[in-house]
């Protein structure tokens, strides 16, 4: 059956392994991706420290609406708070300003003059490359600044896009990393909004791994970064007993400005449960801080991927996903592993070794993504999980139906345990056995050449067949095999091939039991009584013939002994006879009879035999 195994194994793991890819690259979806920021931050727990972000963000929330300041103003006419907002971070030492906001309309046409604070601090930022404003596709276009806003802050240089990728199941996990061109090294490659801005900070792209045409924002702490009310900017912007709070909330970070309503510019992200956005709210000490009013945390705002895309750049922990050779490798070594435990073990060990193969595939894809490298965690699951089950369908359909059947055709010869030994053994049977302890059964029909000669050949065998399944079913109950039958003689073994270590106590009990059982037929017609004789020692036992016709045997001295016992019955006059040697070994139990020693032929010293009675109690 072996010579099957190999090439299902192989079979199945191939087609386990192009089901893993298949499921890693289109099913999954990035569940992959979802689930290992979800098993590093379990494992590994916040990254860095509430201090440690590189990034600090300003949010307009439900608090800066029911403000004084912006209360009951449109937002298409916050330009003053907003001038006055971007000059305090401004001098709060702010590296760069990115404005999540699209400033797609100006009210000077309503309301001359009111843009001017705000025209003039994007002009002097602009100037300083320390500021970056929005511009988001929107129905096939790319929606951007007024032109007033884009002629004050130096046109396209500092306006970048803040597109994201939203997948097929609507979650967030990527963002590109250019804007314009295919890659760093492209003449005409132009940054994305998060790029801009972590360069502007200090980062040389060039330093980028080279091929990088997307950021996976790699969410490793709960806390994105601190994040402020535009409310309390705004009323700290003009307090000097605030500088202090301002410059150690602001000086040398990226601030990002951006909305965190409830119904506006809300993401799913891959971070889910890792990231919230409600982690870090803060206040500055100018005015009373009240609850910003977020209650999804099924959704973070937009602002808060571009932040931690920031940070990721700045730190230089970008998500990186293991290459294409890597994943084929991984996952057909699960596939491997999975089709070669159903195929090999028995269905519980295969069932416990495969279930402790994927927690180690697991706890290996954890440690990677602890190294930012996102193993295809799923698809391996997927692949040990498909060829596990192939391997169990294909090994009932195939390898132990076939097995089924040779065991039971062979159990017509040998013992099915005998059978099922040879069939699982690793190498064919030898010529050959091994020296084992064991105790022997013969028994003999009493007066079979009278009953022969009465019965006609029909009936002499069908009484012999029920005769052997009785003494075959209560030897094999106790454990024992049955060697062969020779005319009306049965030989069996105990002990054998299965380590038995109270072989001899089987014997016994089997020798009653058999006795017991002819008692109740003795009154039928052409019954038969029975002599057994049984004796305990050294043999070699194992698969003795020719080369191309093998038997089951057991060959030795203890062997003959159990047969001389056996015909002894008829001179004594009992009905079960067993050597010193087998009551030794049985132990206590059992009521015997001694009567003395008999002369065997063949050996020496004599052997001193003793009639078996029956049970103690």
């Amino acid at each position: 059956m072996r010579r099957f195994r190999l090439p299902l194994i192989a079979l199945t793991a191939l087609v386990a392994l192009v089901c893993g890819v298949l499921i890693e690259r289109h099913l999954s979806a990035g569940l992959s991706f979802d689930a290992l920021l979800t098993l590093r931050y379990v494992a590994y727990g916040d990254r860095h420290g509430p201090e440690d972000s590189r990034v600090a963000i300003v949010t307009i929330d439900e608090a800066t609406f029911a403000d004084p300041a912006f209360r009951n103003t449109p937002m298409a006419l916050w330009s003053p708070q907003f001038a006055r907002v971007i000059g305090a971070l401004d001098r709060a030492g702010a590296t760069v300003i990115g404005a999540d906001i699209l400033f797609t309309t100006t009210a000077e046409t309503i309301v001359p003059g009111l843009d001017k604070p705000l025209l003039a601090e994007m002009r002097r930022l602009g100037q300083a490359d320390r500021i970056v404003l929005a511009q988001a596709p929107v129905g096939g276009k790319m929606i951007g600044p007024h032109r007033q806003y884009v002629l004050m802050v130096g046109g396209q240089k500092n306006i970048r896009s803040i597109a994201v990728t939203v997948d097929r199941d609507g979650v967030v996990r990527h963002m590109p990393l250019l804007q314009a061109g295919r890659d760093l090294d492209d003449p005409a490659a132009l940054p994305g909004f998060a790029a801009t801005l972590a360069q502007r900070a200090g980062l040389d792209l060039k330093t980028l791994p080279r091929g990088l045409a997307r950021l996976s924002p790699n969410y490793a702490d709960r806390r994105i970064a601190p994040t402020y009310a535009m409310r309390d900017v705004h009323a700290c912007a003009e307090d000097p007993a605030a500088a202090a709070a301002m410059a150690e909330a602001f000086g040398g970070k990226v601030v990002l400005l951006g909305a965190s309503l409830d119904v506006e510019d809300r993401k799913v992200v891959s971070g889910r449960l890792v990231a919230d956005a409600e982690a870090d709210i803060r206040s500055l000490p100018c005015i009373e801080h009240v609850g910003t009013g977020i209650t999804d945390r099924r959704t973070i705002p937009g602002v808060f991927i571009h932040a931690q895309a920031v940070n990721d750049l700045l730190r230089g922990e970008l998500a990186r996903f293991w290459p294409g050779w890597a994943e084929w490798l991984s996952l057909g070594i699960l596939a491997l592993c999975g089709a070669g435990l159903a195929m090999t073990l028995r269905a519980p060990a295969a069932s416990a070794a495969i279930a402790g193969t994927l927690a180690a595939w697991v706890g290996v894809a954890t440690y990677s993504a602890g190294l930012n490298w996102m193993a295809p965690l799923l698809g391996g699951v997927s692949s040990g999980i498909i060829a596990f089950l192939g391997g169990l369908g294909l090994r009932n359909l195939i390898i132990d139906r076939e097995q089924r059947r040779t065991v039971l055709f062979l159990s017509r010869y040998l013992d099915a345990r005998v059978a099922r030994k040879l069939l699982d053994s690793d190498q064919p049977p030898k010529l050959s056995g091994e020296t084992r302890e064991i105790t022997i059964w013969f028994s003999d029909i009493a007066g079979f050449t009278t009953i022969a000669e009465r019965l006609n050949p029909e009936a002499l065998v069908k009484r012999l067949n029920h005769h052997f399944t009785l003494i075959g079913e209560v030897i094999e109950g106790e454990g024992g095999i049955i060697d062969k039958y020779v005319g009306d003689a049965v030989v069996a073994i105990f002990g054998a091939p299965l380590q038995q270590p109270d072989h001899a106590a089987r014997a016994l009990r089997a020798a009653l039991a058999v006795q017991e059982r002819l008692k109740t037929e003795a009154g039928q017609p052409d019954s038969f009584q029975i002599r057994i004789g049984l004796n305990t020692g050294a043999c070699v036992v194992g698969s003795i013939g020719s080369e191309k016709r093998l038997n089951y045997t057991v060959i030795g001295d203890a062997v003959n002994v159990a047969a001389r016992l056996e015909a002894a019955n008829k001179e004594f006059g009992t009905s079960i006879l067993c050597s010193n040697a087998t009551l030794r070994a049985a132990g206590p139990g059992f009521r015997y009879r001694e009567l003395g020693p008999i002369q065997v032929k063949g050996r020496v010293e004599p052997v001193a035999v003793n009639e078996v009675l029956g049970l103690e109690g």
